[in-house]
């Protein structure tokens, strides 16, 4: 979903901006996100049939979210590393 965050792509550009996935693996992904209403595809008829998936108000939403996490998780990387190592520390002593 994250790629899709600028704007519509075509399935070959999905296979170029995740370039490690197989193709296989990428349709299966794009099925179940689309199933699950988290993106929508628009099917274009013709002598070469394209797809062009795009994000739903669904996912955009979800996105603002994960968009806060990430925020937060930034404004508290040095706690959560603190607190991280003080658990690793107490682990290496026993």
């Amino acid at each position: 979903m994250g790629a899709l965050h600028r704007g519509p792509l075509r399935f070959s550009q999905f296979r170029r901006t995740l370039p490690t996935l197989s193709e296989r693996m990428l349709i299966l992904t794009l099925n179940k996100l689309e199933s699950n209403g988290f993106i929508a595809r628009n099917k274009t008829d013709g002598a070469q049939q394209q797809n062009t998936y795009m994000l739903t108000p669904l996912s955009r939403s979800l996105l603002e979210q994960i968009s806060h996490l990430h925020l937060w998780m930034v404004d508290n990387a040095s706690a959560l590393q603190a607190a991280h190592d003080a658990v690793q520390a107490s682990q290496d002593r026993t």
